[in-house]
């Protein structure tokens, strides 16, 4: 902004430095003792590449005029030894806390395959409580997965947070206001509705214990609305806003595709379809739900085998 308001300027006596030597003539005059310490500045800045003419009459400074050169120098020294004096920019070393049963951690690791953004997932052991420890309670005080490090400070632990973020700048990244607002409003959905896939349905379906069918069932009247209206949705475009991939993708397949497991995708014809898209068309996507359908036969396994 400030080189934007700036520029008539700089144009206009680059354009006046092509027909002479100085600023007020062929002579050297007061007027460029307060001129050249304003625009030589720019220099450190890299903004003077456009300007040729001002960038020869400081040359011409340096090499003509006593006492300037030692005037630069020294500006040069005081911009060097701040510049050193400044704390070094935190480098940022993003970091994925979390667990692949968890719907919202999937979404993310998708988005990771599928961009190539550069992120560590590390792995947490919820069944063996990581979750709950000190350390991982100071990144995220309810004990939860996921959670983005970002650096020592700043820590993010909502997956529509952690999506935005991570897609800043991606050519997935929403392009305009209605853009945001319509993925805004798709995110506000998902976490009011679309996450009870889980909460009511999944939950029960894997880990119940008592009243497992009642209750799995009693929550599949819940999100069978959702359900629906989604299908039909996808009778009419490949993908959850449209014919274009978005972010809500990220975030809805995960949900939907575990239904799958418990047989409870039947009726929704055009959902089954829009995992196979995704599946066939989607980069990451199909080692997202090799990674589900891994963890939940391993659990399934691990709960076969012990004692009632």
């Amino acid at each position: 902004c400030w080189i934007r308001n700036c520029e008539p300027e700089l144009k206009r006596f680059d354009s006046i430095l092509s027909k002479q030597d100085y600023v007020l003539g062929n002579e050297l005059s007061l007027a460029d003792f307060m001129f050249a310490p304003e625009v030589d500045q720019l220099q450190f800045l890299g903004l003077l590449r456009d300007f040729p003419n001002i960038q020869k009459y400081l040359d011409r400074l340096t090499k003509n005029v006593k006492g300037y050169q030692k005037c630069w120098n020294g500006a040069e020294e005081v911009v060097m030894k701040f510049k050193a004096s400044q704390p070094a920019p935190k480098k940022e070393k993003l970091v994925l806390n979390g667990h692949p049963l968890s719907q919202p951690c999937r979404s993310l690791q998708w988005y990771i395959d599928y961009s190539g953004k550069e992120v560590d997932v590390h792995f947490v052991n919820v069944f063996g409580g990581e979750h709950k420890s000190n350390s991982y309670l100071k990144k995220h005080p309810r004990g939860q997965v996921p959670t983005l490090e970002v650096d020592d400070e700043f820590f993010l632990s909502e997956s529509t947070a952690i999506l935005n973020y991570l897609s800043e700048g991606g050519a997935l990244a929403p392009k305009n206001l209605k853009e945001q607002t319509k993925l805004n409003e798709y995110f506000g959905r998902h976490l009011s509705s679309i996450r009870k896939m889980t909460v009511e349905v999944f939950f029960y379906g894997m880990f119940g214990k008592e009243n497992k069918e009642e209750k799995m069932a009693a929550g599949f009247e819940i999100v069978k609305p959702e359900l629906k209206r989604f299908d039909s949705i996808l009778s009419k475009q490949d993908y959850v806003l449209g014919n274009e991939l978005s972010l809500a993708d990220f975030m809805f397949a995960p949900e939907v595709d575990q239904l799958q497991f418990l047989g409870l995708l039947r009726d929704f014809p055009n959902i089954q379809k829009y995992l196979d898209r995704l599946t066939k068309n989607v980069k990451g996507y199909q080692k997202c739900w090799n990674g589900a359908e891994e963890v939940v036969m391993k659990f399934k396994a691990s709960q076969s085998t012990k004692s009632p």
